[in-house]
């Protein structure tokens, strides 16, 4: 409804931003305030944050090296080449990669 109202009186696309959010505050207050029973409370487990922050800092290592492997190319060349020989190193390396890209996309990899 708060959607509808909004798009009506302002005729424009904020109208939907601005109901999404009006209607998460009010569902979150309605929630928040009016359910029965015990109050919910932010809560950590010192065990399990250890053990997510002990697997978290492999999962952020290996995603740095999978980047830096995957650009690494364009680190190395950026100190030998110039900003527009880099550009078009890009556009070559992005055009070569379609096909392959094209090629696990179809074979489902």
């Amino acid at each position: 409804m708060v959607m509808i109202t909004l798009a009506w009186w302002t005729g424009s696309v904020w109208s939907l931003v601005a109901g999404q959010l009006l209607g998460a505050g009010l569902r979150l207050y309605l929630m928040s305030r009016h359910l029965p029973g015990p109050a919910n409370r932010f809560r950590i487990e010192g065990r399990a944050a250890r053990e997510l922050l002990h697997f978290g800092k492999w999962i952020f290592l290996s995603t740095v090296a999978g980047f830096l492997v995957a650009q690494g190319d364009k680190l190395i060349l950026s100190t030998f080449l110039s900003l527009e020989m880099l550009g078009i190193y890009n556009i070559g390396y992005t055009l070569a990669s379609v096909p392959l890209m094209l090629g696990g996309h179809w074979s489902g990899a």
